[in-house]
């Protein structure tokens, strides 16, 4: 929990009170890391302290977003479990 934990306390100011499953995870294009996509619970509203834009969206609208290339594919993904059914 402690990546996670971390990352969205220093950039949203929320606190993961769970962390779920690995939901997907790839080998970023051009570097040696995995990025990997996990659900998490989190406790508090999110507040912009890394970022100047927040917004809920949902699969559909995801995809329509120019995302970095794992994130894209991450959200394709979402998106197409959620229209197939899964």
């Amino acid at each position: 929990m402690g990546a996670a934990s971390r990352e969205l306390d220093e950039e949203l100011g929320v606190r993961v009170s769970s962390v779920g499953e690995t939901l997907f995870k790839k080998v970023d294009p051009g570097s040696r890391f995995l990025i990997e996509f996990v659900e998490v619970s989190v406790v508090g509203d999110p507040i912009l302290i890394e970022h100047s834009d927040f917004r809920w969206l949902v699969p559909e609208q995801v995809v329509e977003f120019p995302l970095a290339p794992t994130d894209a594919e991450f959200a394709t993904n979402l998106w197409t479990e959620k229209t197939d059914g899964g």
